[in-house]
């Protein structure tokens, strides 16, 4: 009982806040997004991604101190019940396969294999760029993708569209294809 009863005080910071100030958080960090990184991918197509995220990280800390919450407000901290962790990610990973299906279903019928960039050919046979590369994965990818797009972006667009189940629902949507937005151009539609 007390659990539950501190599990609803930790999100109700988030429900309170208005509409206007989530909105304005959302801006900023998409706007940090576009503008790094259309400003480095000139320069490279290598790192115009992971400067992108890194500053967005920076300023989305500074938003969060601002009012008054941290990274651990939107997730960033130990589980309560690590059984119950446990569960939820065999079935994030079945829902995870299962999309992946039906999204390379979709993809194939309706956008054009533009193939990949080929911007990580130069780690096949240097141990060197792919200890840099897999170091920046497991910052970048691995870390402060994840932070900003399954956190910071999520719980801001919910907040902006008012909670609850359909704003959840619709923040994990925005998140989604604006992170497919940010890996097209590298990525592109890959056909089976």
């Amino acid at each position: 009982m007390s659990e539950s009863i501190l599990e609803t005080e930790r999100h109700v910071p988030a429900r309170r806040e208005n509409h206007a100030g989530a909105w304005q958080d959302l801006a900023i960090i998409i706007a940090v997004l576009v503008i790094v990184k259309q400003s480095v991918l000139p320069f490279s197509y290598l790192y115009a991604g992971p400067a992108s995220t890194f500053s967005a990280m920076i300023v989305g800390t500074i938003l969060l101190r601002r009012r008054g919450r941290g990274w651990s407000d939107l997730g960033l901290r130990w589980p309560d019940n690590w059984l119950r962790i446990a569960g939820l990610t065999i079935l994030t990973m079945a829902a995870f396969i299962l999309a992946t299906q039906l999204m390379d279903f979709v993809a194939v019928r309706f956008f054009p294999d533009v193939g990949t960039s080929g911007r990580f050919d130069h780690v096949e046979g240097n141990l060197p760029a792919y200890i840099g590369i897999m170091a920046l994965v497991w910052t970048h990818g691995s870390f402060f993708e994840e932070l900003l797009f399954r956190a910071f972006v999520i719980d801001r667009t919910s907040t902006a569209l008012g909670g609850g189940w359909k704003a959840d629902l619709a923040a994990a949507l925005v998140s989604s294809v604006f992170f497919g937005y940010r890996h097209y151009y590298y990525q592109g539609c890959t056909a089976p």
